[in-house]
């Protein structure tokens, strides 16, 4: 939990920049050797997401990345297509994309709450941020993605508002 809670610290912006952005705490303990010989260590580091299954290569430093525009236009998470379509993939903005990720929905604590109640909880409020920021209120398309189980269980207790970019 620590290396976590101390990711928007380290690369800036506030929480919601955080969960919008592909940045992403890893830590590293010591081996058991090392444990065992008395090491109490862990260190905690930021990785950049460039899709499911790998990472963006990253020169530099990402301390208080996210305090710019720019870092959030690099960083930012964005998609190959609306969140409900099939080719949709997640993919850093500095990378070639359609939709943006641009507002979170907090969810309240506890249980996992299925889906219909995660669908009933980001409708509404994601419509509306996305009428807000859209050149014409009244054409307009959005989306939304909230948490699977798996990632309920992992922390993910938002939901992200999506809209093309």
């Amino acid at each position: 939990t620590t290396c976590p809670a101390a990711l928007p610290g380290a690369v800036g912006g506030t929480v919601s920049d955080v969960r919008l952005s592909m940045l992403r705490p890893v830590w590293f303990t010591p081996t058991v050797e090392e444990s065992d010989a008395g090491a109490d260590w862990y260190r905690c580091d930021v990785v950049v997401l460039a899709g499911a299954d790998r990472l963006l290569p990253v020169t530099g430093s990402l301390v208080g990345v996210l305090d710019s525009p720019e870092g959030g236009d690099a960083y930012g998470m964005c998609g190959t297509a609306g969140p409900d379509a099939e080719r949709f993939r997640r993919v850093p903005c500095g990378e070639p994309h359609a939709w943006r990720a641009f507002q979170v929905i907090d969810l309240p604590a506890g249980p996992y709450p299925g889906r219909g109640a995660i669908a009933d909880a980001g409708s509404a409020p994601c419509q509306d941020a996305a009428a807000a920021i859209a050149a014409d209120p009244l054409d307009y398309e959005w989306g939304f993605e909230g948490p699977d189980p798996d990632q309920w269980a992992a922390g993910q207790t938002f939901i992200r508002c999506w809209t093309p970019d």
